[in-house]
């Protein structure tokens, strides 16, 4: 094993000190006022309590930018970042994988200059990464190295109930490797940017409870509540850069995070993330809902709506029908999912929402939260058996009846407010 690791070492040195000779680069950020981004990351992560593991999640965080100003040499980008998981677990025989679960949403206001500094308010919890890539000001031969400063920013507000978000600082080591193929088969340039991190933490008022709902393994003692007292961390990541775009195509990235607490307990959350800019056709939301108003028309669906949303086009399926109660679709409402779905697949380059909504009648807030989570599940599964979409490209929602589009105090204005709701994602 320590032959093959150094022969693999001289292997790179040898494979580096050839490329210093071909590649000279200049990195800089390009940003023009106008410009969108969007990059879609997947995350395949373990969280581990005292060494062992309670759950593996799968986690795909979706970021849309654009470029609203241009000043001095910095870029003002306004950004909204969708978070959705699920628990990574194998189906039973016979059912459908889950569905992506949205988390959060967070929007975030921040510039960043050419070579990569960014300046945020700290009350904003994403990009989470900051200020990496971080680049010389001059020309990289490939198999150079610098160092570069930058900080983690965590939103511990599920996990630890800390309400602010946590900054972590690191020194990070750099290295300009040369060329290399991304999946898609394109030659990108390629940078290491690998980093430890660690803070101790005095003084947080805000003390962690359980994770996940599930008791804490340590008590404490009597009059003593666990706070954070050290987090720590690494980061190996792999950048392609576009030198053309002036920005970075896709990203790979191991990490490790371990969360030290007073009462002794460590949780450790590890995993890998695959990032790429997406590349699909910016949406003409105004044509789009249009289109598929007339598709609907054609085919003679009724209770049965369109209208432009931030997020995308989302159709309304008004007044759907389920077993009373329950999240079993009737079999009179087949035929419609049908041909929505034969809608949804002629959008196929994009990812879909499906969001569950009930009227405020009959049982609790939280149990009409979970009917409605339930039923729009019940939707998504049905569009992935008929392989509209892949099942991590399908989030589910529930609002139960929080979002009304009518009054609930007469069958009809009920009526409206029992729907499920699919949106075709712009990012």
């Amino acid at each position: 094993m320590r032959t093959s690791r150094a022969s693999f070492f001289i292997t790179t040195s040898l494979i580096l000190f050839s490329q210093s000779v071909l590649y000279a680069d200049k990195f800089e950020f390009k940003h023009a006022v106008g410009d969108k981004f969007r990059i879609v990351s997947t995350t395949k992560e373990s969280v581990a309590l005292n060494g062992k593991v309670v759950q593996n999640t799968n986690i795909i965080n979706r970021m849309a930018s654009e470029v609203t100003a241009l000043a001095n040499g910095r870029a003002t980008l306004n950004a909204v970042f969708n978070v959705a998981e699920e628990a990574a677990e194998e189906p039973a025989a016979g059912k459908t994988s889950p569905r992506l679960r949205w988390g959060e949403e967070y929007k975030s206001v921040f510039t960043r200059d050419r070579l990569g500094k960014i300046t945020i308010d700290k009350r904003y919890f994403m990009p989470s990464a900051r200020d990496v890539p971080y680049f010389p000001d001059r020309e990289v031969n490939a198999g150079e190295s610098w160092i570069s400063r930058g900080n983690e920013v965590f939103d511990l507000r599920r996990t630890f109930e800390i309400e602010e978000p946590v900054s972590v600082p690191f020194q990070a080591n750099n290295m300009y490797v040369g060329e290399r193929e991304w999946r898609n088969k394109k030659k990108y340039k390629v940078l290491n940017v690998n980093y430890n991190m660690i803070k101790n933490i005095e003084g947080f008022e805000n003390a962690p409870r359980t994770y996940l709902n599930r008791s804490s393994t340590t008590a404490a003692k009597p009059g003593e509540k666990p706070e954070i007292r050290r987090i720590n961390g690494k980061s190996r990541q792999i950048l392609y850069w576009d030198d053309a775009l002036g920005q970075i195509a896709a990203a790979e990235d191991e990490f490790e995070l371990n969360f030290m607490l007073t009462n002794g307990e460590t949780w450790t959350f590890r995993g890998t993330t695959v990032s790429e800019i997406i590349e699909a056709e910016a949406m003409n939301k105004a044509d789009l809902a249009r289109d598929i108003q007339q598709t609907i028309a054609e085919l003679g669906l009724t209770d049965v709506s369109v209208k432009v949303v931030n997020e995308g086009i989302s159709i309304s399926l008004d007044n759907i029908q389920f077993a009373a109660d329950s999240a079993q679709l009737l079999p009179g409402e087949m035929p419609k999912l049908e041909k929505i779905a034969a809608i949804l697949r002629a959008y196929k380059d994009r990812d879909i929402v499906v969001a569950g909504h009930t009227a405020a009648a009959g049982a609790s807030e939280n149990a009409r939260i979970k009917l409605s989570e339930d039923r729009a599940a019940e939707v998504a599964s049905y569009l992935i058996k008929e392989k509209v979409r892949a099942p991590e490209r399908v989030i589910t929602r529930g609002y139960g009846s929080s979002r009304p589009v009518a009054g609930n105090a007469t069958e009809e204005g009920r009526r409206r407010n029992r729907r499920v709701e699919i949106t075709i994602m712009e990012n």
